[in-house]
C-alpha cells in the first residue's frame, strides 16, 4: 500500500508561500474558494465571479451577491487589485 501525502494548504496559503517576503498581494476577504489563479508578474489574484456569487449566496440572495461584488469589490480600482474572471455566470 502506498501512502500519498495530500497538500492541505489553501490556495491562499500556497500563493503566499510562493511570494518573496517583501511582496504585497491583495485578497478579497471571505472569497478564498473563488480564487482560480494568480498573475505572478504582478502578484494579482484572479477570482471566479461565478464561484464568488455561490459563496455569497450562502448569506444573501443572488441579486444582493451580484450587487455586492459589483459595488464593493469589482469597482474598487488601483494597483494590485484582484481581477474578476467573468466565467459561466449568466
Amino acid at each position: 500500500m502506498a501512502i500519498i501525502k495530500i497538500n492541505k494548504m489553501t490556495i491562499r496559503e500556497q500563493i503566499i508561500e510562493e511570494l518573496d517576503e517583501n511582496d504585497e498581494i491583495i485578497f478579497a476577504d471571505g472569497l478564498d474558494d473563488a480564487i482560480v489563479g494568480i498573475i505572478y508578474n504582478t502578484n494579482v489574484v484572479v477570482y471566479s465571479f461565478t464561484k464568488a456569487i455561490d459563496i455569497l449566496k450562502e448569506t444573501m440572495t443572488e441579486e444582493e451577491a451580484v450587487d455586492f461584488l459589483h459595488f464593493n469589490t469589482m469597482s474598487v480600482g488601483g494597483e494590485g487589485m484582484p481581477i474578476w474572471l467573468m466565467d459561466d455566470y449568466g
